[in-house]
């Protein structure tokens, strides 16, 4: 093969749509993977969150929780973790704000209020004594950041605002640094590097990738930057990009 691909996929609103994932989308990952190229999932989610409907394709990695957490061929190469002694201090902060602060991992999320989908953990000393086994590399703010909470999250953390969240991990790590690892281990370059996205969290990686490719219903400042858009997520988009780059 004269030349071989390294896609790299964001899952909400680029594999994964409100219509699912599609099946044009699982074949092409397949005819992708069957003649030599690699696929990836590249998410801010953590493992444990990853959607079962996306958790049934086969990929050749995973590289989750903005960076911070690389699995390839079956075995973590990267796991970048914040300390607990961090966490707690983070915990503590948010909540007496009373923000929600949602600590995402690979067993069962964690919040300081109320939420079906976690665990409710209430004091700063309870994270560390009961939940200290627990990975905690990603957190999850369901709120736009104030300036005081940007200024205090930004001498450690690498935080994205959303429209209406924020997320954050260790400074230093991002979808782009999770590229670069694993082009670094395979020797593709970044020619031959793609990404695909339809957020802000996927800037900084399609700004690296040889090509970028925003899905047809991303926001324009995504689409601006991309080599290319391609269909809306919920008309496979991400089938009609590789179709496209490998024609």
């Amino acid at each position: 093969m004269n030349e071989r691909y390294a896609f790299f996929l964001d899952i909400d609103g680029t594999l994964l749509s409100k219509n699912g994932v599609g099946d044009e989308n699982k074949s092409m990952i397949k005819y992708a993977r069957e003649n030599g190229h690699l696929v990836f999932l590249n998410t801010g989610r953590s493992l444990g969150d990853i959607p079962y409907k996306v958790n049934e394709i086969e990929f050749d990695g995973i590289i989750s929780e903005m960076g911070c957490n690389i699995l390839y061929n079956g075995e973590k190469i990267l796991r970048v973790d914040i300390d607990h002694k961090e966490i707690a201090q983070l915990f503590d902060y948010f909540t007496k704000t009373n923000r929600e602060f949602v600590i995402q991992n690979d067993i069962k999320d964690l919040s300081n209020m109320q939420n079906e989908y976690c665990i409710v953990v209430e004091t700063p000393d309870e994270l560390i004594e009961k939940y200290s086994e627990y990975t905690m590399s990603k957190v999850f703010i369901p709120h736009i950041l104030s300036v005081e909470e940007q200024k205090y999250l930004s001498e450690k953390y690498n935080f994205v605002q959303h429209k209406t969240y924020a997320e954050f991990c260790k400074k230093g790590y991002s979808k782009k640094t999770g590229i670069k690892k694993i082009l670094e281990m395979t020797g593709i370059d970044r020619e031959h590097c793609v990404a695909m996205g339809d957020s802000s969290n996927d800037i900084e990686m399609l700004e690296y990738a040889g090509i970028s490719v925003a899905m047809g219903d991303a926001d324009e400042k995504i689409i601006d930057i991309c080599t290319f858009a391609s269909k809306p997520s919920y008309e496979n988009g991400v089938a009609y990009a590789i179709k496209k780059i490998l024609k």
